[in-house]
């Protein structure tokens, strides 16, 4: 089994200027979403003892990025996520790695 969480959406612009709502979509699609995917793949995978699970997050998580807090602290949020369900997973064949690339058009 494998899993490839890839989902991305961003509003490039002062966190001030941001509002509650923009938090919430972006907070869904790039951090909750991941969640409720990991949450419904995990106990097959444990079941069989196997399984591969590939985040994409974003250089944004290591080193923050202007105009995108709200998406950097989320995916920083997806990265953390990968790291523990990794160390939770790894004795039972299941490796968990997170990408992080830069700006691409």
């Amino acid at each position: 089994d494998v899993l490839v969480n890839n989902a991305g959406w961003d509003v490039f612009k002062p966190f001030t200027k941001t509002v509650p709502a923009e938090w919430d979509r972006l907070i869904a699609i790039n951090l909750t979403g991941a969640l409720h995917m990991h949450h419904a793949v995990l106990p097959g995978m444990v079941e069989r003892k196997a399984g591969r699970i590939v985040n994409v997050a974003s250089d944004a998580a290591r080193g923050g990025s202007s105009g995108e807090a709200v998406y950097a602290a989320c995916k920083g949020g997806l990265v953390a996520l990968s790291k523990t369900l990794a160390r939770e997973h790894a004795r039972q064949g299941i490796t968990v790695n997170v990408v992080c690339p830069g700006p691409t058009d």
